[in-house]
């Protein structure tokens, strides 16, 4: 996950958008104070929705405990881990 300062996005837009492209999250900051997250457009996000997408991805990516990632999806405990199952993702 990288992190970008809002006055970086203008000198940086190409590198915002390659971790866009590589499925990665950045997070937009304003005076080091995290401001947005900016999520990769797929299909998986239009499918799922921005919280569950949101959710699986720090999941898997190691950034957020199962039951934290259950909380950002708003899905009781057992309904997020039959989400990741139903995706094949180990929990």
């Amino acid at each position: 996950m990288e992190m970008f300062g809002i006055i970086d996005l203008r000198e940086r837009s190409g590198d915002f958008s390659r971790i866009a492209e590589a499925g990665k999250l950045a997070i937009i900051t304003k005076r080091d104070t995290p401001l947005m997250v900016g999520i990769p457009f797929t299909r998986e996000l239009l499918e799922q929705g921005v919280g569950i997408n949101l959710a699986i991805h720090l999941f898997k990516n190691q950034l957020a405990t199962l039951a934290k990632a259950a909380r950002i999806a708003d899905k009781p405990l057992l309904e997020f881990i039959q989400i990741l199952g139903a995706m094949g993702t180990q929990v």
